[in-house]
């Protein structure tokens, strides 16, 4: 798996854009949330993140979604 964090060119302060590659599974998923919050890369300017998922093969079914999901919805900062 090879993430990219980048802030948006036009909004850097408020938008941080993550650019998947290679093969991507819910917990690699999680685990870059994880990433992201302990190196302070979600601050409170923070208003979205943008998952580019065009160039990776996401294997992902229905479970896995809401083991996600489960994630996203324990996590304030990321709801």
């Amino acid at each position: 798996m090879n993430i990219q964090y980048k802030k948006h060119g036009k909004y850097p302060d408020s938008i941080l854009v993550r650019n998947f590659r290679g093969r991507i599974n819910v917990y690699e998923i999680i685990n870059s949330w994880k990433i992201l919050e302990e190196n302070n890369r979600i601050t409170g300017e923070t208003k979205r993140v943008i998952n580019n998922l065009t160039e990776c093969d996401l294997t992902m079914n229905i479970e896995d979604f809401k083991v996600l999901m489960k994630y996203l919805k324990e996590h304030k900062r990321l709801k």
